[in-house]
């Protein structure tokens, strides 16, 4: 369903413009101000801009497509440091660890649905940098320093996708909307 939503919220408002314009059409017999003719040129100019807007974000999109996958890499790297960091070593309790682990991966899926801020995500890797401080206590130091150095590289992806974000909020209906009008206006 979220798949249709921009579609299904802004059909209701196509549909009424398209049965006030039949109205117009066929009822009060009113044709319009101006012929498609006079107005083709403005249409084919915006659709010529909006070409290259989406020409621009390409690159983005492309860039952001990794993005994802490589998060994904880092956190199966993170769990698999904290396997062997906890294996011969009792005081490390591996369930425990997956815990914090899954803590962080549900924020940062949560930041890239928009349900959580940047700065929620940061306090979860420091919560889970803080259980890395069990790993050294526990005499497992490189494991801490490699996780260490894996959650800072995921710290890194968000900044560079926190920067580079094409939108830094969700499209909403009215958005399009507003841009679709200004677009038309004359």
């Amino acid at each position: 369903m979220l798949k249709w939503k921009l579609m299904l919220s802004t059909l209701p408002i196509v549909l009424v413009l398209l049965a006030a314009k039949l109205f117009l059409e066929r009822v009060l017999g009113f044709e319009g101000l101006i012929d498609f003719s006079d107005v083709g040129i403005i249409l084919t100019s915006g659709v010529f801009l909006i070409g290259f807007l989406l020409a621009g974000t390409m690159a983005d999109y492309k860039e952001a497509e990794k993005l994802p996958a490589e998060i994904s890499c880092t956190l199966e790297t993170i769990e698999e440091i904290f396997v062997l960091a906890a294996a011969g070593r009792p005081a490390l309790q591996l369930p425990e660890l997956r815990r914090e682990l899954l803590a962080l991966t549900d924020a940062i899926k949560d930041w890239l649905m928009k349900l959580r801020t940047t700065d929620e995500v940061y306090a979860a890797m420091t919560r889970l940098g803080n259980v890395l401080q069990q790993l050294e206590h526990a005499g497992a130091g490189p494991y801490a320093s490699r996780a260490a150095r894996a959650i800072g590289y995921i710290g890194t992806l968000i900044e560079h996708c926190r920067k580079h974000s094409p939108l830094a909020q969700a499209i909403e209906a009215r958005g399009v909307g507003a841009a679709a009008a200004y677009l038309c206006s004359p």
